[in-house]
């Protein structure tokens, strides 16, 4: 199928509207796009494809986070996808369908001819799936940030003394002493320390098949004080497979 330029112009524009550094961790950030021309109803079975930046994850971590992927998309931990008609199909499981038609092996083909490999990978995808699923974790882990000491007012309440004047039992005009409380501005001094910052970030973009053009895509980032990445990014899978689903409906 040849593409218009109109096709190719806007598919640059989204997918520079939604990349995201791999150095470092940016800032917090919610997007989403999707295809107003595009009959979401029709998604089936789609090919899930991860990726990692490559500076975004060590081994352990690398290892973390792709159980919570296939946890929550693949394995649909939330119920929302496979609710929806939504079914996913890994590219192990891909290859494998592929091997048992073809006899080829595909690790090996990858290795020797990865031009025969995507040809092959390209034409079943064709004819299995609807759509391609691509995330892309672009950040994970912790940050230090520095707080320089600081003197810093808050609000409390003292107790003070004050004299009052009351009418006794026989009439009489007589001051006592009386305690209340009352609202104080105070100060102190906060040393100098170091704040942990956790940093998550996702970005997921939908493919259609047929014409190779991204259909919908969803940018997550989150950092947030004393929190580890490993809750935040569940939290933002489970907001991935929720949007996705809407989709569908």
């Amino acid at each position: 199928m040849r593409l218009s330029l109109k096709m190719i112009l806007s598919s640059f524009l989204l997918l520079s509207l939604f990349s995201i550094a791999a150095t470092g961790f940016a800032e917090e950030r919610k997007d989403e796009w999707k295809s107003r021309n595009y009959a979401f109803g029709q998604m089936k079975i789609i090919l899930w494809d991860p990726t990692f930046s490559a500076t975004a994850l060590d081994g352990i971590r690398h290892r973390i986070v792709s159980d919570q992927l296939d946890e929550i998309i693949l394995h649909d931990k939330t119920k929302k996808l496979s609710q929806a008609g939504l079914n996913f199909i890994s590219r192990d499981d891909l290859c494998r369908r592929i091997e048992g038609i073809t006899g080829e092996n595909m690790t090996e083909l990858a290795k020797s001819n990865p031009a025969h490999y995507d040809e092959l990978l390209k034409q079943y995808t064709a004819l299995y799936c609807t759509n391609i699923l691509r995330f892309n974790i672009t950040a994970f882990g912790e940050t230090q940030k520095y707080v320089p000491e600081q003197v810093e007012t808050y609000e409390t309440q003292k107790q003070v003394t004050v004299r009052k004047t009351v009418t006794n039992s026989s009439g009489q005009q007589i001051e006592i002493n009386e305690t209340t409380t009352v609202p104080v501005t105070e100060s102190r001094v906060v040393p100098a320390h170091y704040l942990t910052i956790g940093h998550a970030g996702l970005e997921c973009t939908l493919l259609d098949v047929a014409t190779g053009q991204p259909v919908w895509q969803m940018v997550d980032i989150r950092e947030a004080t004393s929190k580890g990445p490993d809750g935040m990014m569940e939290r933002i899978l489970k907001r991935s497979a929720e949007r996705l689903a809407e989709l569908k409906k």
